[in-house]
């Protein structure tokens, strides 16, 4: 039942369809600058490329290759948004665990997207080994 409440997050049907159409692509430009700041500076942080350009350049690259773009403009698919609210997630957990949880719950709305990640943070946490089996 959550899901439909915090579904009103992402496409307030309260609102008119004009204002909520607006809504929804603005926060999808922002999920998607904000999420081209969080891989730049991933990348800058581990050093994996030093150069200004190319950082922008991948972080740009990265934010914009994923497949489900065709359907968040086109269709107004909420998963574009979830998607990126997934992804942020992952960036954000070992800096903000609590808003890396509840980004999180918001993309269990979806389950077939946010299963995947809900796994691997499980596997993760319970089945880290410091030991390695020979």
């Amino acid at each position: 039942p959550w899901a439909r409440i915090t579904g009103q997050l992402i496409c307030p049907g309260f609102l008119p369809y004009q204002v909520s159409l607006v809504y929804y692509f603005l926060l999808l430009l922002g999920g998607t600058i904000y999420l081209g700041y969080l891989i730049y500076t991933y990348l800058k942080e581990n050093q994996i490329l030093d150069e200004k350009f190319w950082l922008i350049a991948s972080a740009a690259v990265m934010c914009l290759l994923p497949f489900y773009w065709h359907d968040a403009l086109n269709t107004g698919n909420i998963g574009g948004v979830i998607c990126l609210c997934i992804m942020i997630s992952a960036f954000l957990l070992d800096k903000h665990p609590i808003v890396a949880a509840i980004l999180l719950s918001l993309g269990m709305m979806k389950p077939q997207n946010a299963g995947i990640f809900l796994a691997i943070l499980f596997f993760r946490k319970n089945y880290k080994s410091t030991t390695v089996l020979t």
